[in-house]
């Protein structure tokens, strides 16, 4: 099993806010939920509160992408952003529908 640590923003394209249960919940239908942390994060300069979650799963990273990006959908996220830290060296990108412009930065992902 591999493990990754997601960051999925609790605010919404449409500007609603998410629930960190109904989140979780998205997550835990296709990832193995570990823990999950609420933060406070930003996101364009803004304050925002996020959902810091560690993930076991066997698939590929192929796969993982391909499942957070289909999160990004379900949840009306711009991008979810991902660390895989399996490996020797941790290795992070932002995944989902319109992940330009979007920075990645490790400080996403302290629990």
């Amino acid at each position: 099993m591999k493990q990754y640590i997601l960051n999925i923003g609790h605010k919404t394209i449409g500007g609603d806010v998410l629930s960190p249960v109904a989140i979780e919940k998205a997550v835990s239908r296709v990832l193995h939920v570990e823990s999950n942390r609420i933060v406070t994060g930003e996101y364009n300069g803004i304050p925002e509160e996020t959902s810091v979650i560690r993930v076991t799963t066997g698939a590929t990273i192929t796969e993982v992408r391909e499942l957070v990006s289909a999160l990004c959908g379900e949840l009306d996220q711009e991008c979810i952003a991902v660390l895989f830290c399996d490996g020797p060296v941790a290795v992070g990108w932002i995944d989902g529908p319109n992940p330009s412009g979007i920075t990645f930065d490790f400080d996403y992902f302290r629990m």
